[in-house]
């Protein structure tokens, strides 16, 4: 499995991060598909994201739309590329639009095939397992409690600088529900790389009721 949990594009990326994307992680001439999961497309995020690809050699950003009724096309159209962007999104829009479309067997097929992801913000907390955290605090969601898509054996806060006031908050929740929590800044990110996890950035590290600070790449 390739994947890059990215907390935001920005033109301050993480020059590790940056280099790494541009070194191996997008070939020169590569297809990518950028797949909304959200209610509708944001059309100026997708004009966004191509720009920032093109600097890697992604010449061409198909867009594909989760909501698009024909499933076999959109599972088609994932499988026929290199590499997938899945865009920052309201991550309770993409929890029901999920119901309809099994993304996790997809992408466990994607990546079988070599395939590479980028993710990026609040859609990086879909690939959790628990959100337990997000439904409290973060999401402040009335709805009963949401599960991700289980793809990653931990969970990533990404935009930590707009959250890590709410650290104590965090920290506090962490002793009631088990699992380790990354708080990522914008312009970090996290690559899981097969059995690898690497951390570009200062990262902060919640657990159990306590928390760290990791000096990443």
């Amino acid at each position: 499995m390739k994947l890059i949990l990215l907390s935001k594009k920005t033109d301050k990326l993480n020059k590790m991060l940056d280099q790494k994307i541009r070194s191996d992680f997008l070939k020169k001439k590569s297809k990518a598909v950028y797949l909304s999961l959200g209610n509708k497309v944001n059309d100026k995020d997708y004009d966004l994201t191509s720009n920032f690809l093109k600097k890697y050699g992604i010449q061409i950003l198909n867009l594909v739309d989760i909501n698009n009724p024909n499933l076999m096309k959109v599972k088609k159209s994932i499988l026929e590329h290199s590499v997938v962007y899945i865009p920052s999104v309201n991550p309770i829009e993409a929890i029901n639009n999920l119901k309809k479309f099994n993304l996790k067997n997809t992408l466990n097929e994607f990546f079988d095939n070599g395939g590479k992801v980028i993710v990026e913000g609040m859609s990086c907390v879909l690939f959790s397992g628990g959100m337990e955290i997000f439904d409290e605090l973060i999401l402040k969601s009335d709805m009963e409690v949401n599960k991700g898509l289980g793809i990653i054996g931990f969970n990533c806060i990404p935009n930590w600088n707009e959250y890590k006031a709410q650290l104590c908050n965090i920290v506090d929740f962490s002793r009631k529900y088990e699992g380790v929590y990354y708080g990522v800044n914008d312009g970090n990110g996290i690559e899981i790389n097969d059995d690898d996890v690497i951390f570009y950035g200062d990262i902060i590290k919640i657990e159990d009721g306590s928390f760290d600070v990791f000096k990443g790449l």
